[in-house]
């Protein structure tokens, strides 16, 4: 019985330990509303690779602009695209480096999409949400890649 206990727990890390440095994983979605026309919008997530330093946007956009920016799109609750003004940055605890955040091989880095929104028009439900499209990295600050929306 000794053993099995010891064997579950080799397993448990054997599997695990690739994780552990591998990928993102998104850690937190909040919206305040400032008054009846604003809102902020905030989408925490983590990043890293264990083999690879990663490069990611510090620029945030609902504009596509390939590969230098971070885009994401407002929806009403119909999941048609809202128009608006927005104001958006991708904060992190990363190093920034040649204009990029730089997460270092084998660790994960915070970040987080900051997003004040003003509609056009208002809904009648008053209800919008927030979600990234587009999220683009690099291993080495040329060679761009990206997470599905899907993802």
């Amino acid at each position: 019985m000794k053993h099995f206990g010891f064997f579950t727990l080799f397993c448990a890390v054997c599997i695990l330990m690739p994780l552990s440095s591998h990928g993102y994983k998104i850690t937190d979605q909040t919206a305040f509303t400032l008054d009846n026309t604003a809102g902020i919008y905030l989408i925490t997530f983590k990043l890293g690779h264990g083999n690879h330093d990663i490069y990611v946007p510090i620029t945030a956009t609902t504009e596509d602009r390939g590969n230098t920016a971070l885009t994401y799109a407002l929806y009403g609750t119909d999941d048609t695209t809202i128009d608006g003004d927005t104001t958006s940055m991708v904060i992190s605890n990363a190093t920034i480096e040649n204009g990029m955040y730089k997460v270092p091989a084998g660790t994960k880095k915070t970040f987080t999409l900051f997003t004040v929104f003003t509609p056009h028009t208002i809904a009648v439900d008053g209800q919008y949400r927030l979600a990234v499209t587009h999220l683009p990295f690099s291993f080495n600050e040329t060679t761009q890649l990206q997470l599905n929306p899907s993802e």
